[in-house]
This record gives structure tokens, C-alpha cells and sequence, in this order.
């Protein structure tokens, strides 16, 4: 967010809540590290409570008389000593490394300087909303009860509350788009899928129904209003900035001879085209056991990366604000998103038996599927499996690690 924006959103936050609320925090200046995380467990946990996308912290409001006073406090150099139990502390680590060590699940928390609309400095902390589970800072869970912030644990029904809470990210309506922030290529090849799709609907979604009315159709729109998942999909490069992520497809190239790179932004359906062909791709011979004669193959199915990029789009955990990366060295392909596997394993999936019961992204997998991007059912990785041994190729991997590529 831009400081103009931040000093908005901060005049808007005192003159709606006039007080502290469990996703609001106000703070005239930097304590210590040890409260600070406990805040940023407190002010996630209390977002989904109530029922907001992200909590807020701001240093440099009084919160007794809600005046912005301003803050001398700067995280970008601040150490802090965190305490890991009651005698021992790790001094001098730097704040922000620290907190992100020590709260778990992790969480893609913000951290920005901004000038308020009276001319003092504020901090503010973006923290976003648990999601399934509650958000802990060194094992604990916290949450803002009145004035006060307490143990979650001592309240079992919002514990409930926030282990069933599934907001989906993708299905969130962006008020300030229109349907002139889509990219008109975007939707023509979208048409084509949708029609692929449902061959029974194609006559009438191509000569009786108007763009608007399409789009609710395959459920990228919803009554007419521009999701996430329409932005991301379809919309215009420049329109990006409604989406206030990221959004972003990164191609790299490092065969130790070569280096090069490109930014993708949306539309991701027509990108995640042009990062197939930014790949350097080309056939050689292979000499199968069981035939006499050599085979020409391609290095790169385009099915499977196709089917590896659209699965990073639909699986990517958007909360967390990272860029899709497309890594291409010598000899591989290394795809990366945020966010590990939602439902199981991949290894559930390599033999195609195993159908997702729920994903990350509702609504973004069901448009993918309605224009013909993805299948339903779990099929992707088994493809993906049996392109390569068809063509006698090393078996497609996957790391799960912290990271969660």
C-alpha cells in the first residue's frame, strides 16, 4: 500500500472502530519483542473472529485518546532479545527474523513506514488473518479479549470458530474493478475453453450471451462483479494493482552459459502460454531397450508444463504474497508457489486414483476448470507422470519443504 493509502485506511480505522477492537491494536511506541509477537499472534487470530481479511498494529497512535502522536520506532534496524523461556533469551537478533521465526503457521505479515495525514511517522504491521488454524507465537496462541490480550486457549468456542473459518481469497469481490479492467484476448480465449468444456452450451455462450453473462457462467464472476479469481485470470496487466498482490509469473534462465529472465504479470490464462514458450525447448535422439531404432522426443512436454504452471496458479497460497517462479537450468524445470499440498500428498495423486476433496482456492480451481485450464479430479500429476514415461524421461519430483514449492 502506498503512504497515501495507509494514512487513509488509518483516519478510516479510528473514526469506524473509535476504540481497540480484537483485529486492532494502537500502540504510541515499541516495547519489547516478546509483546510484539504475542499482538501478531492476537490481532491473526482476531481477524477471522472477526470476520476481517487482515488484523492491524500501528505505533505512533495513543490508544486511550486514538491522537497520532507519532513514533520513533524503526523495525528495519530494531534488535530485539527474545525471551524462549525464564531464563534464557537470544539477544541481539534482529526483530523482524525473529518474529518470523516464532510465529507459526507462518504468515506473510507487513511491515510499513508511512507519514499520517497530520504529518508524524507510523509504523503499521499488515498481519493477515488466521486461516484453519490459529496463529501462535513461540507455541502460544493469543487473542485480545476487551483491553486485554490473553490465551486463546482459554476460549475453546473461537477456537472452533477459527479452525472452521475457510475464507477463500480467490472468491473475494474487488469493488474498484469493472469489467473494462479485463483484457478482451483474455476473454475470447477463455470463451474458447469454456466452450471446449461444455460443447452443449457453446451456441448459446457465443451467440446469446453477453461477456457479462458468460463470465458468471463459468463462475469467474459473480452476478456480474469482478473477483479475484477474474482479475487474476483475465484481467488487464495494468489493472493488476486492484488485486494488491503480487501477482506476478517469473521465468529464469541459468544453464551456466546463459542467463535470462521475465516478468509475466495477468492475465495468467494468456501467460502462463508465453512462459511455456519462453522455454527454451528442442528435440534429441533417445534409444529405447525396447526398439531397434533411435526416437526423436522433446525435451519438454508442453502438456506438462502447462499442467505444472496452471496447478502452481490454482494451488499458489495468495496470502502469503509471493511471485510464481519458473526456474530453467540445463537440464530441468523447477516450478515454485507458496503453499503446500492443500489435500494429501503428491504421492496420493501419481497414480491417478485420488481425487481432491477440497482446495485451497475454490473458486479459482472451479473457473480454471469451467475454461478448460485444469481437470476436476485429480488426474494432473498422473499425466504428468505418464507424459514422461512415454517418452522415456526422468519422472517429475516435487520438494515440500518449508518453502513449499
Amino acid at each position: 500500500m502506498t503512504d497515501i493509502e495507509l494514512a487513509n485506511l488509518l483516519d478510516e480505522l479510528i473514526v469506524k472502530n473509535n476504540r481497540e477492537t480484537r483485529h486492532l491494536e494502537f500502540k504510541s511506541n515499541y516495547q519489547d519483542a516478546n509483546s510484539l509477537g504475542e499482538y501478531i499472534s492476537a490481532l491473526s487470530n482476531g481477524a477471522t473472529l472477526d470476520n476481517q481479511e487482515n488484523g492491524y498494529l500501528f505505533f505512533g497512535v495513543n490508544d486511550t485518546t486514538l491522537e497520532i502522536v507519532g513514533t520513533t520506532f524503526n523495525p528495519a534496524t530494531q534488535k530485539a532479545s527474545f525471551k524462549l523461556d525464564k531464563s534464557n533469551k537470544n539477544p541481539n537478533q534482529h526483530l523482524e527474523m525473529g518474529l518470523r521465526q516464532y510465529i507459526n503457521p507462518k504468515i506473510n505479515f507487513q511491515i510499513q513506514s508511512f507519514t499520517a495525514n497530520n504529518g508524524n511517522r507510523v509504523v503499521a504491521f499488515i498481519i493477515p488473518a488466521a486461516k484453519e488454524e490459529p496463529t501462535y507465537f513461540m507455541g502460544k496462541a493469543y487473542v485480545r479479549v476487551d483491553s486485554c490480550k490473553t490465551e486463546l486457549k482459554n476460549y475453546p468456542d473461537w477456537i472452533r470458530q477459527i479452525y472452521n473459518a475457510r475464507n477463500d481469497w480467490s472468491a473475494e469481490i474487488v469493488e474498484s474493478a469493472t469489467i473494462n479492467d479485463l483484457d478482451p484476448e483474455a476473454i475470447t480465449q477463455a470463451l474458447e475453453g469454456y466452450c471446449q468444456r461444455f460443447p452443449h452450451r457453446a451456441a448459446d455462450a457465443k451467440e446469446k450471451w453477453s461477456i457479462s453473462e458468460f463470465l458468471d457462467h463459468a463462475k469467474v464472476t459473480i452476478n456480474g462483479k469482478i473477483t479475484r479469481t477474474a482479475l487474476l485470470l483475465l484481467g488487464k496487466e495494468e489493472s493488476a494493482h486492484n488485486l494488491n498482490h503480487i501477482a506476478q509469473i517469473v521465468w529464469r534462465l541459468d544453464t551456466g552459459e546463459e542467463r535470462a529472465a521475465t516478468i509475466f504479470h495477468p492475465p495468467f490464462l494468456l501467460s502462463a502460454v508465453n512462459v511455456r514458450k519462453a522455454v527454451r525447448n528442442y528435440q534429441f535422439k533417445i534409444f529405447p531397450n525396447n526398439a531397434l531404432l533411435p526416437a526423436e522426443v522433446w525435451k519438454y512436454d508442453n502438456r506438462s508444463i502447462l499442467e505444472a504452471l496452471h496447478n502452481c496458479i490454482m494451488h499458489q497460497d495468495y496470502a502469503m504474497n509471493e511471485r510464481i517462479i519458473v526456474n530453467e537450468y540445463a537440464d530441468r524445470l523447477v516450478f515454485t508457489n507458496a503453499g503446500a499440498f492443500y489435500d494429501g500428498e503428491y504421492e496420493d495423486y501419481v497414480e491417478g486414483k485420488t481425487t481432491p476433496k477440497r482446495y485451497r482456492n475454490q473458486f479459482l480451481a472451479n473457473a480454471m476448470v469451467n475454461l478448460k485450464m485444469v481437470d476436476s479430479q485429480g488426474f494432473g500429476i498422473h499425466e504428468m507422470y505418464q507424459h514422461q514415461r512415454e517418452r522415456f524421461l526422468p519422472m517429475p519430483d516435487y520438494n515440500t519443504s518449508e518453502r513449499n514449492p
